[in-house]
């Protein structure tokens, strides 16, 4: 089977049994106008999308158990009590550090979880 990029330019009903016939021009035959109007669609489209994006309203999102995004270490140790336990030195990871962790065990598997705050606004973000 044959497959085309193109604009469709008419569909036949009546076809061969049960098949339609559609009828496909290639995009190279479409004219100057079309072209642009092709164009400024994908534009349009773009555009929107960027703009939904960017005016949307931030999402109280959960975090690990009851941690959320954004929480700052007040809220954390609020959160988290005596389980929470502060580094004796701050770590470093790119643009976030770490003040508090929490160990764990999992499926018998123990593992450490780190809150990592952001250095600019100093609130959970990783």
């Amino acid at each position: 089977m044959q497959r085309y990029a193109g604009a469709i330019d008419r569909i036949d009903p009546e076809g061969a049994g049960d098949a339609r016939i559609i009828y496909v021009r290639p995009l190279t035959d479409m004219n100057a106008h079309h072209r642009s109007i092709a164009k400024l669609f994908v534009a349009a489209t773009l555009l929107l999308s960027l703009a939904t994006l960017s005016f949307s309203q931030p999402i109280d999102l959960f975090g690990w158990e009851k941690s959320r995004w954004g929480m700052p270490d007040k809220d954390l140790i609020a959160v988290f009590g005596s389980r929470l336990q502060k580094l004796s030195k701050r770590q470093a990871f790119y643009k976030w550090h770490p003040d508090y962790v929490i160990p764990v065990e999992l499926a018998g598997e123990s593992y450490t979880v780190f809150f990592q705050m952001a250095d600019d606004t100093d609130k959970l973000s990783q």
